[in-house]
């Protein structure tokens, strides 16, 4: 209409009244079709915001989680680890993963029932041997995980499909052993092949220790038992024996003696022995050299005994020992001589000789030596005890060295020290309203009083320190409210944890929690994939309880999703950038005509025709 009126308007000037007309009706429908594309802009933003930020369902997070809500990229889930956000990097470590590994991992779809059906997927909650939401069988195995406290559990993955497979955004990545692993986007879960192992946790250094011991010892040099005291004759060369013991575990680098004679007593040259290898040196002040953890150095040497200036005399021989920066230590061995013409003493009782070890001893590890016995009274020889390093046995069996890897206290243990892996447990619930003694697969009324025992045996042969009873009570709290915690402890997740205790060998201890059901009992609809709401209050410790209360017909046809649906943003997105287009283009175009309009009137009317 707009062109036939611009071709006839130089011929008939009349109509530009007409052309007036048309140009006023075309501004407003420029303004019109202004409104309506800014209309369609907020659409456009609110949707692409809805796109780039999609919505998360409240119902989505789950305390089985290994991190609550889960992951959204690689970078999350290394900063996660780094913070060691819910003992993350604890768990990961223990399977060999770093952070560095988690960091080079790649974005993968997995199926549920990929590699043969034995993917294994970690949580924090037990589900038992069957998953009571699919009814699928678990294949549940306990882990303890040094310094977390509570166990964690490995299923098969597929045993939480509702369907025949599940399709999974994860990460995918090697351990440091070689390994694959996988980490579900949706709750930071591991997946491996297989049934993993731990990986052994390097062992700390231990805090130095020094220690030593020294034994100083004496005996006729023709005869081969020493003595603490001997009774000698003037002429006669005498023995001493002069005993290291490193009992620390640490080195030491500077084991000296000072070892001055008394007066009747002269050193025979060339007599000093280092383990029995003949040395020339001053027995004054002998450097015995380095000692290892747990070694044992014995010095010996030869001295003259002289005729004493009385009847009788004690020749007492100290000697002082220093080691690194320790204090000194001193021991004694004496010599009793009498004049050959003095009167015959009193038979004395044969001295108990000394046993000095004849060659050096170095075992795996130090042990502390035995106490030794030195008797006060110069006359009276007294036996001594000295140190014998032992190597050490197994605490659980003494026929296996401490080291030995079969040195454990359960078969389950993958170390020595890992006590609570020989902790066996199980739970039972009663009806004390009903009196239902095991009120497991029964039905439950409202006002009902439940109280449930949680159980832990320790078939081990090590007591259990601070083990930790904590069971997630969620699904129970659904229908009923705590009664009595019994000295327990209920967080915001509905786990209820009780004081850490201490667990001997074959011992069982036992807590209880009572609950009781809800009077009206609610009617939530069912939250699918998640097992709440569903009518039955499920509690799994080991082995799972589970108690029905009663439901209404409403309640049994409705149904919450545990996810939202997809709603297809990104199409969506598409069509409204479309639509956006199309009325940008006709806004421009009555726009266009408009201006047109106006440029055709005042040409008209200036006799520009």
């Amino acid at each position: 209409m707009f062109e036939k009126l611009l071709a006839v308007l130089p011929y008939n000037p009349s109509i530009v009244q007409q052309l007036s007309f048309y140009g006023k009706r075309v501004k407003r429908e420029s303004v019109v079709r202004r409104a309506g594309l800014v209309f369609l802009l907020l659409a456009f933003f609110v949707q692409f915001f809805a796109f780039v930020s999609p919505p998360q369902p409240t119902v989505a997070d789950s305390t089985n989680d290994l991190i609550n809500g889960g992951i959204t990229s690689v970078a999350d889930a290394t900063a996660k680890c780094l913070a060691d956000t819910q003992d993350y990097r604890k768990i990961l470590n223990n399977y060999a993963i770093s952070c560095t590994e988690l960091s080079h991992a790649s974005t993968v779809s997995l199926s549920s029932i990929s590699s043969n059906k034995q993917l294994y997927s970690m949580g924090r909650l037990s589900y038992g041997q069957k998953n009571p939401s699919t009814g699928k069988v678990t294949g549940e195995t306990p882990v303890t995980i040094p310094g977390i406290a509570k166990p964690l559990y490995f299923r098969y993955l597929w045993s939480f499909d509702s369907g025949p497979s599940s399709t999974y955004k994860a990460l995918q990545g090697t351990s440091k052993t070689g390994r694959t692993f996988y980490v579900l986007f949706n709750c930071a879960n591991l997946v491996f092949i297989g049934l993993p192992q731990p990986v052994a946790q390097p062992t700390p250094a231990p805090t130095p220790q020094p220690g030593y011991n020294i034994l100083k010892a004496v005996k006729a040099h023709d005869q081969t038992q020493y003595y603490k005291n001997l009774t000698s004759k003037p002429g006669d060369v005498v023995d001493f024996s002069i005993g290291f013991t490193n009992t620390g575990n640490v080195k030491f680098s500077d084991a000296r003696l000072v070892d001055i004679l008394p007066s009747g007593l002269s050193f025979v040259p060339g007599s000093i022995k280092n383990d029995n290898q003949i040395v020339v040196a001053d027995i004054a002040n002998y450097d015995a050299g380095v000692l290892l953890p747990g070694q044992y150095r014995r010095i010996t040497f030869s001295a003259k005994v002289a005729t004493p200036t009385t009847d009788c005399s004690i020749y007492t021989n100290n000697v002082t020992t220093t080691v690194d920066n320790l204090y000194p230590k001193t021991d004694t061995a004496a010599v009793h001589v009498c004049k050959p013409t003095a009167p015959v003493q009193p038979a004395q009782p044969a001295p108990t000789p000394v046993v000095v070890p004849t060659a050096p001893v170095t075992p795996p590890a130090p042990i502390a030596p035995a106490p030794v016995t030195q008797a006060p009274a110069p006359n009276t020889p007294a036996p001594v005890t000295p140190a014998v390093v032992a190597v050490p046995v197994c605490a659980y069996n003494m026929a296996l060295p401490a080291n030995s890897p079969d040195c454990k206290p359960c078969d389950k243990s993958i170390s020595s020290s890992d006590s609570l892996a020989c902790v066996i447990r199980h739970k039972s619930a009663a009806n004390l309203t009903q009196n239902i003694a095991d009120a497991n697969n029964t039905a439950a009324k409202a006002g009902d009083k439940i109280e449930y025992t949680l159980y832990a045996e320790n078939k081990g042969k090590a007591a259990v320190k601070d083990f930790v009873f904590s069971d997630n009570f969620s699904d129970v709290l659904d229908y009923a409210d705590v009664a009595d915690l019994n000295g327990a402890t209920k967080d915001a997740d509905s786990v209820i944890t009780w004081p850490a205790m201490n667990i001997a060998a074959g011992q069982t201890v036992q807590v209880k929690v009572s609950v009781i059901v809800k009077s009206p009992i609610p009617q939530t609809p069912q939250v699918a994939g998640t097992g709440h709401f569903d009518h039955v209050m499920t509690n799994v410790f080991a082995n799972t309880v589970n108690i029905n209360v009663p439901q209404n017909a409403i309640s049994q046809v409705q149904t919450t999703a545990a996810v939202l649906p997809n709603t297809g943003p990104g199409e969506t997105l598409a069509v409204a950038a479309v639509v956006v287009m199309f009325a940008g283009y006709f806004f421009s175009r009555a726009r266009l005509l408009s201006l047109e309009t106006i440029i055709a009137i005042q040409d008209n009317n200036s006799g520009g025709f």
